[in-house]
């Protein structure tokens, strides 16, 4: 019972991780980005190859193997999903709105998903990363290990909600919210809606990274199939259950 609390916790933590870089780009920003998924497989991704040795275990193909620490595999994850958001977001934002915007994102998710499992020489194809590193793994074994990796997981909630809390109150946070309620209203007090979205879908997207390295080195595994829209889905909702509760009601 103990084990399975620690193993739910460790996921629920994972999730608060991803919820808050979504509710950074829909809750305050009003951007349905179908994509999120997307970058939290490439922050998983990305951390596995720094800390993998190479070609390990035997029949795996993959990009670098560097057998670098977590840290830098966390780094590396994070960095990796901010320029993908970047170069996404400069074309996506800058002439797509609502729905085309999260139409767009969708096609991008789905066509990265059948790239990343068509070319094993990525990221070893369809059958995916196995056997990744975990943090300190020989430093704690067992439950000492679950516990372990909960409260990382738990420290890494509260770095993230502490900035979310803090861009929230800032004049950027207000500047994102009066940009959800009405774009054009924003832009006639000097606000500049593309860089604000982009910057906004930066920083989320940074978080996703987060999330994701912490996913991969948990399960010590990452695969295309476990990345598609319904996970997507699975985030949104997860994101928006007061608001989804707060609807029902009214209706």
């Amino acid at each position: 019972m103990i084990d399975f609390m620690l193993t739910a916790l460790t996921y629920v933590a994972i999730q608060s991780v991803l919820s808050l870089g979504l509710n950074l780009q829909w809750g305050l920003t009003g951007l349905l980005n179908l994509a999120y998924i997307l970058f939290m497989a490439t922050g998983a991704y990305f951390s596995a190859v720094v800390v993998s040795d190479p070609a390990s275990p035997p029949g795996t193909e993959y990009i670098l193997g560097l057998r670098e620490p977590f840290l830098a595999g966390v780094v590396a994850g994070v960095l990796a999903a901010t320029v993908l958001a970047v170069v996404v977001g400069a074309v996506a934002l800058r002439n797509l709105r609502a729905d085309y915007f999260a139409i767009v994102t969708l096609v991008i998710a789905e066509g990265t998903q059948q790239i990343a499992g068509q070319f094993r020489g990525l990221f070893n194809g369809s059958a995916g990363l196995v056997a990744i590193p975990q943090p300190l793994e020989t430093v704690f074994q067992g439950r000492d290990y679950a516990v372990f990796f909960l409260l990382l997981c738990i420290g890494c909630v509260m770095v993230c909600f502490v900035v979310a809390e803090w861009l929230r109150k800032s004049p950027f946070g207000r500047a994102l919210r009066a940009l959800r309620e009405d774009e054009e209203a924003a832009s006639a007090f000097g606000r500049n809606p593309y860089t604000l979205k982009l910057r906004a879908f930066v920083i989320g997207a940074s978080m996703a990274g987060l999330g994701g390295s912490l996913l991969g080195a948990y399960v010590t595994a990452f695969a295309p199939a476990g990345w598609g829209v319904a996970e997507t889905l699975l985030v949104l909702v997860c994101s928006s259950s007061e608001a989804l509760a707060t609807a029902l009601v009214r209706c």
